[in-house]
């Protein structure tokens, strides 16, 4: 705004000066003309007063010769001189009367165009002077004329560079705004296909939750299964431990399975805290969408939670194509390879489990036979209040 207002006053200053200098041509045009005029007028009258003067010699010899006295005359030529004398005498002084006056005439002729010649060079004097001051007027309007000029060219290629920055300026706000809406579609179509992916990932480790906690279930039901299994066995072994003859043999069997027992008490109570532990970490995500997306969060797929993800995506101005760090999906990768190793120990302690009773089976079968003696039946009992005690904590 402040250079176009510059450029203004400058183009304003500019016609200004033109405009003085226009009015001093003219007048310097007709400072010209007025003195040609009275250059012309001077040669005229410096014409005439020459042929004056010309005449004036003509009139003075005239009148030398008219002062000399005439020559003798004859008789004859005296006589008829005489008839003609006073005619001519009368002629000559007329003509000398006008000569005189003519001269008169001449002369005063003369002295006006004397003063009004002197006049007129007093006046060429006082053209010339003015002449002067105005030519010297013109050529200083003529310099401030160049240098306004030259700084009109200087303005008009400092408007050039600035014109082309301001285009530079332009297109290069005009590529940005492109460039800046293609990576907000691709953001938005980045945040869109993520959220899509994490609502299927949250989907998967509700489904593999689901599994882990249907499989944790059927796992209890094996587990007590096999306790009344282990159980009836039990029973079937008192009915025929009259049988058995081997103690010894037995006692150390028992020992070994009373071990075998105790490792998957210990394993059955970790997969138990394994379990309590799921449990909890799925109310505390259920907490903390209840916190974050409220009451109606729809397992993070409510409108609220796309919005948030797209704010906190805008947020860290992420670059196009780089990999969003969420801190919630490396929790459910972490609680997922948690649970994997989970579900791997419980498949492990349910072939235990099964190779355990097979064992016990296998053994109480062999030892049934020989378990007869009355010591080894209370020994029997003993071991069955042991393991029936270890089996109500177990509950």
């Amino acid at each position: 705004m402040i250079e176009q207002q510059t450029i203004i006053a400058q183009s304003f200053e500019e016609e200004k000066a033109k405009g003085r200098l226009l009015l001093l041509l003219d007048d310097i045009e007709a400072a010209t003309k007025q003195l040609s005029s009275l250059e012309n007028e001077s040669e005229s009258l410096s014409t005439k007063l020459k042929d004056l003067e010309f005449h004036l010699d003509e009139l003075n010899l005239e009148k030398d010769l008219l002062s000399t006295p005439p020559k003798p005359l004859s008789q004859a030529e005296n006589e008829d001189a005489e008839g003609k004398f006073f005619p001519f005498l009368n002629s000559l002084e007329n003509r000398h009367t006008a000569a005189l006056g003519n001269i008169e005439g001449q002369k005063q002729l003369a002295s006006e165009l004397g003063h009004q010649l002197s006049r007129l060079g007093q006046q060429n004097k006082k053209l010339k002077a003015e002449f002067e001051l105005v030519e010297s007027q013109l050529k200083a309007e003529e310099l401030s004329l160049r240098e306004s000029n030259d700084t009109l060219e200087d303005l008009e290629i400092q408007l050039d560079e600035k014109v082309k920055e301001n285009e530079y300026l332009l297109k290069r706000c005009e590529d940005l705004k492109e460039e800046l809406d293609e990576r907000n579609d691709t953001i938005q179509n980045s945040i869109i296909a993520q959220a899509d992916q994490l609502r299927e990932i949250y989907r998967e480790k509700q489904q593999q939750l689901s599994d882990i906690r249907r499989r944790s279930a059927e796992l209890r039901g094996d587990l007590a299964r096999l306790e009344k299994q282990q159980q009836e066995d039990l029973q079937n072994t008192k009915q025929s431990v009259k049988r058995g003859s081997q103690v010894g043999a037995w006692r150390n069997e028992r020992a070994i399975l009373k071990n075998k027992l105790k490792t998957l008490k210990t394993q059955y109570l970790n997969e138990q805290k394994n379990i309590e532990s799921s449990s909890k970490r799925d109310k505390e995500l259920q907490y903390k969408f209840a916190k974050l997306l409220g009451e109606d969060h729809n397992n993070g797929e409510c409108e609220l939670a796309r919005k948030c993800i797209i704010a906190n995506i805008e947020d860290t101005n992420a670059v196009k194509e780089a990999p969003v760090a969420n801190k919630d999906l490396e929790y459910e990768r972490d609680y997922t390879i948690q649970l994997e190793g989970e579900l791997s120990r419980i498949k492990k302690s349910i072939a235990v489990f099964t190779e355990c009773r097979e064992n016990q089976l296998k053994a109480l079968n062999e030892e049934l036979d020989g378990c007869t003696q009355k010591g080894y039946i209370k020994l029997l009992r003993e071991e069955f209040a042991d393991i029936q005690a270890q089996l109500n904590k177990l509950h």
